[in-house]
């Protein structure tokens, strides 16, 4: 928990259970008597209050009760209902009063709205996974939403399929520069709004439909206009809007990472977006409770091949998507477990894929679920091979140095905090400098074609030395934060949780994914300061 900051996190979720640590008060859950509302054990006691770590330390443990530590899954903090309920019904019956109330409420409330987080019900607002609007735990997928295409064919656990955005990779109309590539016009304008920014920024769902606040859909800059355009197309297309709160809408950012010159003219150095989890950052800094978006989304502007400052081409690191959440373990194997790793051998079955691996293609979008460990690490041995893929669409000269992605992040039910529009002037400099020739209704009603997938196995070879790379994970900051150093594949790691894998053979498919053989896969570990190399070597 962060320091000085000892919040209570009921101020947040309200009585929707989210992913936390959880503690018992044996203290007050033996000697205080059912109130009726509760769930009681066969003695009519009410049964163990789940309470939030401060809670545990400030409002229990201060007070000399017995508390012990549960363990970490989905709960909501009961000290404040439970002095504010159950001691009230208790004290009615004439039962002996422990209650040293929630010493943590008022202030928790304070901070919770500071966030935007609205800590009352609704009306009309509850579903059956709780009441999910405008608390501070956006919803997530509770399984792969059904595709409006065909089937997935490459088993993986979590949703994550890959598209071409048609208006994004093709000349529109005849009327457009014969050397302007649609997706030009959006590079200008990433570059021109990390002039003036580094935030994530924020379209509601609603956006169009407020004409009468002032939100006009022509005034939107056309990076907004694709985020807005994305958000409806996915929510549509996978039968989410039944799900849809007040405060949804997508977050969007871009990415641009300049291609440097390698150790051996190997690329990329400075491009590292290192593993990471997308998440509401303000409200896992005040309150340690990790909201996710519903969907996370890249779109690829750039091509794979690009240019260093030497003029060799290189490819761009791929982005990788790993079968784990938040709430899995924090060390051992990715993407499989006893079970199913049992089941595999004993039945010849391919266990499911542990690695998703996304090479950029000019107009690719991917979309996944909003939970998974992800990230863009910068390491020679996952990129492509510039000789051997083939032509991978053009843009104008001025772009072909940089890697540029656009991401948007669905939200179902709640706004991330302090999330905001584009400032007004921002996207006016933005639009006055780089508007390019696309008409304010090119990605209406937006498109996508599913692209093709290529299934790799990475096989126990008997005898054979296999090489681990470590991808460490984001150290400080935000998702969308450019670090002055990067990844430089053989500095020093130093300290702290990584995942080792195996990078598989070299493919010519741009969605790729991973499987490996038991014993190989993917393993996460945390690692100590006296680590000297990324690789590890290990005989097989």
């Amino acid at each position: 928990m962060t320091e000085g900051k000892n919040y209570c996190t009921f101020a947040v979720t309200g009585t929707t259970p989210a992913f936390q640590a959880i503690y018992i008060c044996n203290t007050c859950s033996e000697k205080n008597i059912c109130s009726g509302q509760d769930e009681c054990n066969e003695n009519g006691q009410v049964m163990p209050l789940c309470i939030c770590q401060n809670c545990a330390e400030y409002c229990h443990e201060s007070q000399g009760h017995d508390v012990d530590y549960y363990g970490s899954g989905p709960c909501y903090c009961d000290c404040y209902s439970f002095h504010q309920d159950v001691i009230t019904q208790a004290r009615k019956k004439g039962s002996e009063l422990l209650g040293c109330g929630c010493v943590l409420q008022e202030r928790s409330d304070i901070a919770a709205k500071q966030l935007g987080i609205q800590t009352s019900q609704i009306e009309g607002d509850e579903y059956e996974y709780g009441y999910g609007y405008g608390y501070g735990v956006n919803y997530t997928l509770k399984e792969k939403p059904p595709t409006t295409v065909d089937e997935d064919i490459n088993a993986f656990p979590f949703f994550c399929q890959t598209f071409t955005i048609p208006s994004l990779c093709a000349i529109p109309n005849q009327t457009m520069s014969a050397e302007m590539h649609p997706s030009d016009t959006l590079i200008d304008q990433a570059l021109e709004l990390i002039q003036h920014s580094t935030d994530t920024h924020w379209i509601p769902h609603d956006f169009n439909c407020n004409a009468n606040k002032g939100h006009d859909i022509e005034s939107l800059s056309k990076l907004e206009l694709l985020a807005y355009s994305i958000f409806q197309r996915h929510i549509d297309a996978y039968n989410l809007r039944d799900k849809l709160g007040s405060n949804g809408g997508a977050e969007w950012w871009v990415q641009v990472k300049k291609t440097e010159q390698g150790h051996d003219n190997h690329g990329p150095q400075k491009e590292a977006i290192d593993l990471h989890y997308d998440k509401d950052e303000e409200l896992a800094e005040a309150f340690d409770l990790a909201s996710f978006p519903t969907l996370s989304t890249v779109t690829y502007l750039s091509a794979n091949i690009l240019e260093n400052d030497s003029g060799d081409t290189v490819c761009a690191s791929p982005t990788l998507v790993f079968p784990h959440t938040y709430d899995m373990p924090g060390e051992g194997p990715i993407g499989t477990n006893s079970e199913e790793t049992e089941e595999c051998v004993t039945k010849s079955i391919t266990p499911s894929p542990q690695v998703v691996m996304s090479h950029a293609r000019v107009g690719k979008h991917l979309v996944f679920d909003g939970r998974l460990l992800h990230g863009a690490p910068s390491n020679k041995r996952l990129r492509q091979n510039p000789d051997t893929i083939g032509s991978d669409g053009e843009l104008s000269s001025a772009h072909k140095g940089i890697r540029v992605t656009f991401l948007v992040n669905i939200w179902l039910t709640r706004r991330p905090s302090k999330v905001i529009m584009l400032p007004a002037e921002i996207r006016r400099q933005i639009m006055d400098r780089a508007n390019g020739d696309l008409k304010d209704d090119h990605f209406d009603l937006l498109q996508m074609t599913r692209r093709d997938t290529t299934n790799v196995m990475v096989h126990d070879k008997k005898g054979s030395t296999i090489e681990r790379i470590h991808l460490p994970f984001i150290s400080s900051g935000a998702t969308w934060i450019d670090t002055e150093d990067g990844n430089e594949e053989d500095s020093e790691v130093g300290s702290g949780l990584v995942v080792k894998m195996i990078p598989p053979e070299q493919s010519t498919g741009d969605s790729v994914f991973v499987t490996y053989d038991t014993g190989l896969e993917p393993l996460l570990e945390y690692v100590g300061d006296d680590t000297s190399s990324i690789d590890d070597e290990e005989s097989s």
